[in-house]
């Protein structure tokens, strides 16, 4: 039988299979997005992530005890000193290499902001209890490191809820607009030259709805809500909606004391 035969063969007995029924270029967009979501979660070691994209399924199981709550903090006047920022002479394009000092310091500012600014955004919340900022784990920084992130509980009509901040340096290329949107996403507008887009993912119980601000620096702030305590005793306790609205989301998101 000569190699045409089989060719020809082959050929034959796959004439009648049906076409695949999924686009491989938005499946593996969509699993990058996943990964990096799942990524960030490890970041903590909180929360529990099942995340089915078509035929892929990228599930995690994070563990973290339970923290103290804080009683809701009384509103200050203090200032802090000006945030590192990006200088303004990289491309938004060129990812920023921060050290791993830098990254702390940076962190320690963002912290202690969000003290202020979680609580007046979120003015139905209380008892809030800030985690600290990481990225593999909490308080854990290496030189190049891309992200930082941190955790923040709250409870809202006795339910306790989180906030997940996470901020990307300028360059990064997942998440951006093409890999969120990979699926399904909606368009929140622009502010400050950045773009704004949201998501809302619903596994199974749990639901998580972010905001991202692709900044005009080439930087991503992302915010995102989940509807139970990610660092509470397991099992988690789901409630069936989020009292925190794309709004406060969107404020969090673009505020300028957030970034890298």
């Amino acid at each position: 039988m000569s190699e045409e035969d089989v060719r020809g063969g082959l050929r034959d007995a796959v004439a009648d299979e049906p076409p695949l029924d999924f686009d491989a270029d938005v499946l593996v967009a969509t699993a990058r997005h996943q990964v990096g979501r799942r990524r960030a979660l490890i970041g903590v070691g909180v929360a529990t992530v099942a995340v089915a994209v078509a035929a892929v399924a990228l599930p995690a199981v994070f563990g973290r005890g339970q923290a103290p709550v804080a009683d809701r903090p009384a509103s200050t006047a203090t200032t802090t000193s000006p945030p590192t920022r990006v200088p303004s002479t990289v491309s938004p394009e060129t990812p920023y290499r921060y050290t791993a000092d830098e990254l702390r310091r940076r962190s320690q500012q963002m912290a202690s902001h969000l003290r202020r600014a979680v609580p007046t955004v979120v003015r139905e919340g209380w008892g809030f209890d800030f985690g600290e900022f990481g990225g593999e784990a909490a308080g854990h920084f290496y030189d190049g490191q891309n992200y930082v992130n941190a955790p923040v509980g709250f409870t809202i009509d006795g339910s306790r809820y989180s906030i997940f901040v996470t901020t990307w340096v300028s360059g990064v290329a997942d998440p951006s607009p093409a890999t969120v949107c990979a699926v399904a996403c909606k368009q929140l507008g622009e502010k400050d030259g950045g773009q704004l887009v949201s998501t809302t993912d619903n596994l199974e119980a749990q639901t998580i709805r972010t905001v991202y601000h692709f900044r005009k620096n080439g930087s991503v702030v992302q915010i995102s809500v989940y509807n139970y305590d990610m660092a509470g005793e397991p099992p988690p306790v789901y409630m069936p909606t989020i009292p925190v609205t794309l709004d406060q989301l969107t404020t969090l998101a673009t505020d300028p004391e957030l970034g890298l």
